[in-house]
């Protein structure tokens, strides 16, 4: 079904089969972090074939850190699932800088978590960012900025 031959450069970070993949570079990055339960594991990416490597290390990331901090009622192009209460997900692909709205507990603990409220969500902390910016790590990264509100 797929043909076989060798995939171009896989970017720095992908959904793989057990959650993200990242490089080797982002990885070292991380492991610099803090990341509370989060753990990364080395991972073999295959080509079709599923034998034949391909080129570079990849790690997955076993998510172990979530936080509540998602703010439904003041972010935009979200909508709430069908199928789970208080569970929102994504319109499109992207949300815009300022699209996701956060409470405060964004900002204490782990460098980077889920947050159960948010489908498909994955949250790096301005710390985590700002490392691998430094790195030229975030090219394909697809970041947005969150506004970090104050709630009552």
């Amino acid at each position: 079904m797929y043909p076989n031959k060798k995939p171009q450069a896989l970017p720095e970070i992908f959904n793989g089969p057990y959650g993200p993949v990242v490089s080797r570079a982002v990885a070292n990055v991380l492991r610099e972090a803090e990341l509370g339960k989060t753990k990364i594991y080395p991972l073999n990416v295959c080509q079709h074939d599923r034998v034949t490597p391909v080129e570079g290390e990849y790690f997955t990331l076993a998510l172990g850190e979530q936080k509540t901090a998602f703010v439904p009622d003041r972010s935009n192009m979200v909508k709430p699932m069908g199928n789970k209460p208080d569970t929102w997900m994504k319109r499109g692909m992207k949300p815009k800088d300022f699209d996701i709205v956060v409470s405060g507990i964004a900002l204490e603990g782990p460098d980077l978590w889920v947050d159960p409220r948010l489908y498909w969500s994955l949250f790096f902390s301005a710390r985590l960012v700002k490392a691998l910016k430094a790195a030229k790590l975030t090219r394909r990264f697809g970041l947005s900025k969150c506004k970090v509100v104050s709630i009552h």
